[in-house]
């Protein structure tokens, strides 16, 4: 028998960001992003994104969700990169985690 009323996360994608495209979705001027489509990115899918430092090679501890609202593949009326997919997401939400001791989580 089906349940009814049941309820389902929706899939979620951890994703290492840089700090200038991070700051750049905090502030609202970046609404999508090109990734390597491995992971087999869907609408309504949330992204995990953690601010990434390659200076210090560690997380900085910024972290923002948000939930994938269109996602554009390559077609052949579309150049895009054949295994990337453009991710469109609506509402950002930004949260702090402190880095674990050393820099890196």
């Amino acid at each position: 028998m089906p349940m009814i009323g049941a309820y389902s996360a929706p899939t979620r994608h951890e994703l290492k960001i840089w700090p200038e495209y991070f700051q750049a979705i905090v502030d609202g001027r970046k609404t999508a992003e090109l990734r390597k489509d491995d992971r087999g990115f869907r609408e309504g899918h949330v992204l995990w994104l953690r601010e990434w430092s390659a200076e210090t090679n560690a997380y900085t501890g910024r972290e923002a969700t948000a939930q994938i609202t269109h996602v554009l593949r390559a077609t052949e009326h579309l150049a895009l990169l054949a295994d990337h997919a453009m991710l469109s997401f609506g509402r950002v939400t930004v949260w702090y985690a402190a880095p674990a001791e050393g820099g890196a989580r």
